[in-house]
């Protein structure tokens, strides 16, 4: 009991620390501690450029994020693209090789247009069906980049795989930031486990830390969720897509995959994860 109620007094004093530092990436995002802080770099520099180019920084171009599915990717976007205040434009393939390419120049074109603005490129890994880094979706994209780099637009990627893209897309003054998030993993994943169960009745010897150490890094795991009675009954089902565990309502950043209750049905949606660092309870 006592070492229940020390764990939870400290994940309490936690909360308030954070809560009163918080923004918009910490309001949304549980973990990724440095993720965001360089997030919060960059949207910085495109709020102020001017202070910077009389220092002489250069203004970054791009940034990539690269995961496994379902671990924060596009939340972290969409949060920089909205704080940056820059019109936002979305490009996601949804078309086959010769009808995409123009499409892909139409919303450069259109981004270009409306500067100062932000694109992201939503799953980099669709855009090329082959493993060849000379594939012409690929040449399209790094053209489309160079055409912009006299206008005040940034580019947002993501995607699964880089292995097959071309290193000259990765490299800075197209990518200039190139970020890989981890899966959740320790403390991280306490603090998501913490906020999923918030608001159910665990048996009095159940420790968050206990169910996070019967979840190893695998693909799938399966536990068994404290029921209101205080007995151990498989009430809960973790699918876990991304080598970590399902959390995420209300956009709120959690493993990849999803709680299910027999009794009490909840599924997460976006779902996101978090990476070794920091968290968010």
């Amino acid at each position: 009991d006592s070492k229940r109620s020390n764990e939870s007094e400290q994940k309490i004093k936690a909360q308030i620390r954070r809560e009163n530092t918080m923004d918009k990436f910490d309001e949304k995002v549980i973990g990724y501690e440095s993720t965001k802080e360089i997030l919060r770099q960059i949207l910085d520099i495109l709020k102020r450029p001017e202070v910077y180019k009389r220092k002489g920084i250069s203004i970054p171009r791009g940034l990539l994020m690269e995961s496994d599915p379902g671990l924060g990717k596009s939340l972290l976007a969409s949060i920089l693209m909205e704080e940056s205040e820059r019109k936002p434009f979305v490009f996601r393939k949804t078309s086959q090789e010769n009808s995409f390419l123009d499409e892909l120049r139409t919303v450069f074109a259109m981004a270009k247009e409306e500067a100062p603005s932000i694109l992201l490129l939503e799953d980099l890994n669709l855009y090329v069906e082959s493993n060849s880094p000379y594939a012409p979706e690929w040449a399209c994209l790094q053209a489309c980049i160079d055409d912009a780099k006299d206008t005040d637009l940034f580019v947002i990627a993501t995607t699964n795989d880089t292995r097959y893209m071309p290193p000259s897309l990765l490299r800075p003054g197209r990518f200039d930031y190139v970020i890989y998030l981890q899966p959740p993993i320790g403390e991280n994943a306490e603090n998501i486990v913490s906020y999923y169960l918030r608001d159910k009745d665990l048996a009095e010897n159940v420790l968050i830390s206990d169910i996070v150490k019967a979840m190893p890094k695998v693909s799938c795991a399966i536990i068994g969720i404290p029921s209101k009675t205080g007995e151990l009954h498989a009430l809960g089902i973790i699918k876990c897509a991304a080598k970590g565990l399902a959390v995420g309502a209300d956009n709120l950043l959690g493993f990849s995959g999803f709680f299910r209750f027999k009794a009490n049905t909840l599924f997460a949606t976006n779902l996101l994860a978090v990476q070794p660092g920091g968290q968010k309870a």
